[in-house]
């Protein structure tokens, strides 16, 4: 014989706090060339606010030709095989922050068909949203280079 049981369950209302947080920008994509071949682009999905800007330093970009790491007299340093050594960061010399885009001026132009790749480590005053929101680290991503040949 099967039995029925009847459960009678009476909820209380429950209440639920819920902070707004914001969320912090994602990072897209970059490019360079369409400014000019020494700005990368860096392009977010949402507004960045325009009052932090990060320091140079936070930025390493790589590419732009085969520069030689030089010594103190300006002779080519060379590795323990004696080929040369190659200085592969191109230095940024400038950050600009402008509603959704990072603007990174580089010490040297891009060049066509360099490969091109950049990493965003935050220091003391990291890029984030309008709203607060903290972007995070990037590592070797890859920037598109629309150099002309």
């Amino acid at each position: 014989m099967n039995r029925i049981t009847q459960y009678n369950v009476t909820l209380s209302p429950f209440y639920f706090l819920i902070n707004e947080v914001e969320l912090a920008p994602v990072f897209l994509s970059a490019e360079v060339g369409s400014v000019a071949d020494n700005i990368v682009v860096m392009s977010y999905d949402s507004s960045l606010s325009p009052d932090i800007i990060p320091a140079t330093t936070d930025y390493v970009v790589t590419g732009g030709g085969e520069t030689f790491m030089l010594d103190g007299d300006g002779n080519v340093v060379l590795d323990g095989s004696g080929s040369p050594v190659l200085m592969v960061s191109n230095a940024v010399t400038n950050v600009s922050v402008s509603s959704t885009t990072v603007i990174l001026t580089l010490t040297r132009n891009i060049e066509f068909g360099d490969n091109v790749v950049l990493s965003y480590i935050s220091g003391a005053n990291p890029l984030q949203g309008v709203g607060g929101g903290q972007c995070e680290d990037l590592a070797e991503e890859a920037v598109t280079n629309n150099i002309e040949p």
